[in-house]
């Protein structure tokens, strides 16, 4: 079972944006929805989200840059997964393509996503990063809870 979570959207790609949402509200879960990257770092300050999906079509921001940002500022966040068409840029990419789109998800990686994912993203992608930030947060909950029993046991409690 996948807890409910708590996702901010960035996208500059309306369709793609929408599809998620759509999904996102279909499972249940708590999102906010921001069209550039001043938004996203805006609500990033005034929020806690469990996951922030991250579109790297935006007018306004370069993707890693927005990245960076939003890593530094959403310290609590259990992963930023950035969504992008990097590798659908040709139909059939050469070599060079390749290397420039793997120097790209290699960037991406170092300014704090924890998945690059192609788009359009399928449901199952979307659906198996919901489930591992689900167990992840599940896990520190249970870990919580346990070094609060601990606590209370060092302290002469039961």
């Amino acid at each position: 079972m996948i807890e409910r979570l708590f996702i901010l959207v960035v996208g500059g790609d309306v369709k793609e944006r929408n599809r998620l949402q759509a999904l996102l509200d279909i499972e249940g879960h708590s999102l906010l929805t921001a069209n550039s990257g001043a938004s996203a770092i805006e609500l990033a300050r005034t929020n806690h989200f469990d996951i922030i999906f991250v579109d790297d079509c935006l007018e306004d921001f370069d993707a890693i840059k927005l990245l960076n940002a939003l890593k530094a500022i959403s310290t609590s966040c259990k992963g930023i997964i950035l969504m992008s068409d990097i590798f659908n840029s040709k139909e059939h990419m050469t070599l060079e393509d390749l290397n420039k789109a793997s120097e790209f998800e290699a960037k991406a990686i170092e300014a704090g996503a924890k998945k690059v994912i192609k788009k359009p993203f399928s449901v199952a992608t979307i659906m198996d990063i919901l489930e591992t930030i689900s167990k992840i947060m599940g896990f520190l909950v249970s870990i919580g809870d346990q070094a609060a029993h601990f606590i209370g046991w060092t302290k002469g409690g039961k």
